[in-house]
């Protein structure tokens, strides 16, 4: 998700304090062991290597979607090779995976989240752009192995922005299902937008599907995240997550403030529960990434963090990556970081 002073401003309208909970699932211990860079600004077959906005593993590779909206190049997801058993990512043997253009030449893609089930089924999300003329609304929708469009999940028409006129439901723009994840043992889909829907301030939603179909089958309320910036600021909210053990999930919350240096980001991780007899998520904030010292030695400041995903079949191994908004001074950066 790209940040500006208008989004900012139309943020500042919503509420800032997440509501109370009754309970908090206990919080998740792990440490940082290793930091991988890619350069700002560099090129892999003449596009920008950059935008990275969540990623996700299949068997030896890592998959990162690239929310460059075609701008500096195709629709497209960087690949890269990852070893399981060294923990060890290759960051010099990578290659793009290309996003076919819908068939209309008139949907705009803005992707943000990626699941990845098998090789020839994975999951993206879309923000689209209620900017456009009629908008054009968020998506989710499965590709095949060569980045054809295949089918799309049918969402409820609350997440679906009416056309023209005043915005009266929908995801609010640049604001849609930034969190995407899959759970293979169990077939499940989960996506979490990243603020609330325009009809409804008071939360965020996530929503789930079968790995096999294109409905959507539950949906959860998601507490709206704490700001904790002190600069001119928005409002917090999610950007990614993973299913954890017994479907208890790990979620990264992002904000950002505008200050004198320009944009400064927020970023923290929390543990996440389901409640099935309320329908709604409990949770535990107990990361903030400006606190790891060790982070610190790599990165002076807290970047964008937007994506998470498992590194092993065990979920003992999880990266994060940020999305450097294609700046052509902030690396592309990859965390890899292990449950204790």
């Amino acid at each position: 998700m790209k940040f500006t002073l208008a989004l900012t401003a139309i943020l500042l309208s919503l509420p800032l304090m997440a509501a109370p909970q009754s309970a908090t699932p206990a919080p998740q211990k792990f440490t940082l062991k290793k930091v991988w860079q890619i350069p700002a600004d560099t090129d892999l077959d003449k596009f920008t290597i950059g935008g990275l906005s969540g990623c996700s593993r299949l068997n030896d590779e890592i998959y990162f979607v690239s929310d460059d909206r075609a701008n500096q190049g195709p629709y497209r997801i960087l690949v890269l090779k990852y070893d399981t058993q060294n923990a060890e990512l290759n960051i010099t043997d990578r290659k793009w995976l290309k996003v076919a253009k819908p068939l209309d030449n008139k949907t705009f893609l803005d992707m943000e989240g990626i699941a990845r089930l098998t090789p020839d089924r994975t999951l993206i999300s879309s923000e689209g752009d209620l900017n456009q003329k009629p908008r054009q609304p968020v998506s989710l929708f499965w590709i095949n192995e060569k980045g054809e469009r295949v089918s799309d999940v049918t969402l409820p028409q609350k997440f679906i922005a009416n056309p023209s006129g005043m915005q009266t439901r929908g995801t609010q723009n640049n604001l849609g299902f930034e969190g995407l994840s899959i759970d293979r043992d169990l077939g499940l889909w989960g996506a979490i937008l990243e603020a609330p829907l325009v009809q409804d301030l008071t939360k965020l939603l996530m929503i789930e599907g079968s790995a096999s179909g294109t409905s959507v089958q539950n949906e959860w309320s998601y507490p709206l995240p704490k700001y904790i910036g002190d600069g001119l600021g928005a409002q917090m909210g999610v950007t990614d997550f993973v299913y954890d053990k017994n479907q208890s999930l790990i979620v990264i919350e992002r904000g950002v403030s505008v200050g004198l240096s320009g944009l400064v980001y927020d970023v923290q991780m929390c543990t996440a529960e389901k409640d099935p007899a309320t329908k709604s998520i409990k949770k535990n904030c107990f990361y903030d990434f400006a606190k790891d010292k060790t982070l610190k030695t790599h990165v002076k400041d807290v970047l964008n963090y937007e994506g998470i995903c498992w590194l092993n079949d065990q979920k003992t191994q999880f990266m994060v990556v940020n999305d450097n908004n294609f700046s052509k001074t902030e690396n592309n950066l990859f965390l890899l970081y292990q449950i204790d």
